[in-house]
């Protein structure tokens, strides 16, 4: 499989290309969330402004927030 390292710390997992995080933590990531991710890359691929790529970074490390504020689902992580 091809992909990139999880964002979410501790979590190893590989995220498949085209995927913000592995599959397990996206799970863990409540649906608001997921539809900000999702805008703002739709957003990123439309603009291509800087602006537009600040703000995916901010909904993907809110995101990476939800998961790591997730209690006891630590050890869980990265088991994909």
């Amino acid at each position: 499989m091809t992909g990139r390292v999880c964002p979410v710390p501790g979590c190893g997992a590989t995220a498949r290309a085209g995927h913000a995080m592995c599959r397990n933590c996206w799970s863990m990531v409540p649906r608001e969330s997921q539809r900000l991710v999702y805008g703002t890359w739709r957003a990123v691929r439309a603009d291509r402004t800087m602006a537009a790529v600040v703000n995916y970074r901010e909904a993907l490390a809110q995101a990476v927030n939800n998961v790591l504020a997730r209690p006891g689902d630590y050890d869980q992580r990265g088991a994909t």
